[in-house]
């Protein structure tokens, strides 16, 4: 909890900011801690820091909730966060899109 605190001090850029919510979402969802309802809290924290640096949520879509459960394990495979950083990314433009598109009245 020192070293969470630790970042959320330092990350200044967006990107950071993103990596840093989706990195207490990989470690959190990794460290297992309940029987059940991991990903959800998981996935609360990332929005939990996400809202404090005032930036959009990012959700995993149904759709692509196989995709979401691969990323986890190539990251946790490779040791890197990098394939599960790249899948929240993308999950997270395709939702702007889709709320563009909304927003915009076109399909």
């Amino acid at each position: 909890i020192k070293e969470t605190n630790s970042e959320l001090q330092k990350v200044k850029t967006f990107r950071q900011k993103m990596e840093l919510a989706f990195k207490i979402h990989f470690t959190f969802v990794s460290i297992h801690p309940f029987g059940d309802g991991n990903g959800r809290t998981s996935r609360l924290l990332m929005n939990y820091v996400q809202n404090q640096f005032k930036i959009p949520y990012t959700f995993v879509l149904k759709e692509d909730r196989l995709k979401y459960y691969k990323a986890l394990e190539k990251a946790r495979k490779e040791e890197k966060l990098e394939p599960f950083y790249d899948f929240m990314f993308s999950q997270h433009l395709k939702l702007i899109k889709r709320e563009l598109k909304i927003i915009l009245g076109t399909k």
